[in-house]
């Protein structure tokens, strides 16, 4: 009952018994490596927020404007460029869906989790923030909500309204 089949099948299972723990050690020597990635790549994000903010609140009081003014535009511009380019590049490979749901999931995640964490271990004084920059919260929301149900879909020239709304605002900022 032991044809040529059943033989092959027992070459190739033989086979990979033996090379299994050469792919476990593989596998063992990829984990560490992706763990040692991972460990470097936080501890570069935790110096490099380090320095954002000492440098940044350095800046404001060198130009005189208020740290908030320089969380809303430098900082906020500088934390958001890993969201630019990971949603850029998911729209260029015509993934919509993950460029889309990166920037709503980052921006949920920044004012329920980050905002909702930094609460807990010192409470947010929020006067600072103008009547403008809550409107501007809240409405790119409402106008992105409303010109994605449209037509299910974010056009170029809405997209150009976005960025045209965002300059706006940047100005306004800077012209406080």
């Amino acid at each position: 009952e032991y044809g040529i089949g059943n033989g092959i099948s027992m070459i190739l299972f033989a086979n990979i018994i033996s090379g299994l723990p050469r792919m476990v050690s593989t596998l063992f020597t990829m984990l560490w490596w992706q763990i040692l990635i991972v460990v470097i790549g936080m501890a570069a994000l935790v110096i490099g927020a380090r320095l954002m903010v000492t440098e940044g609140a350095s800046m404001a009081r060198h130009w005189g404007v208020s740290e908030s003014v320089i969380g809303l535009t430098i900082l906020a511009g500088g934390t958001s460029l890993p969201e630019l380019a990971t949603s850029m590049v998911a729209a260029r490979k015509g993934r919509e869906g993950l460029a889309v749901g990166n920037v709503i999931g980052s921006n949920v995640f920044n004012i329920a989790g980050i905002l909702g964490l930094c609460t807990l271990i010192r409470p947010m004084q929020v006067e600072n923030i103008a009547l403008t920059d809550w409107i501007a919260l809240v409405g790119s929301g409402i106008i992105v909500w409303i010109v994605s149900f449209t037509r299910g879909k974010i056009e170029k020239w809405e997209g150009c309204f976005l960025l045209l709304c965002y300059l706006l605002y940047m100005i306004n900022l800077l012209c406080k």
